[in-house]
């Protein structure tokens, strides 16, 4: 539960900042962009380099959104 996980149809995990990578990529009108961020490795340790930052300091930056509930933590057990 420490970062975001996505799970592909075909099994493959990502996570932290490649979840971030391929959340963007299936964006309209940032798809490529994120494509490219993938193929670029320094790119790619830069996202993750922020992800870690962000996650880091999250609850610090929660002040900066408003009008939004309260993240909860949740976990689906198969």
């Amino acid at each position: 539960m420490g970062s975001v996980h996505i799970l592909h149809v075909d099994g493959r995990t990502d996570s932290a900042g490649m979840a971030v990578i391929e959340l963007t990529a299936r964006l309209p009108h940032l798809g490529h962009v994120a494509k490219m961020v993938r193929r670029h490795s320094p790119t790619r340790r830069l996202t993750e380099a922020a992800y870690r930052v962000t996650a880091r300091n999250r609850h610090h930056l929660t002040r900066f959104v408003k009008n939004v509930e309260p993240t909860t933590r949740w976990r689906v057990d198969p």
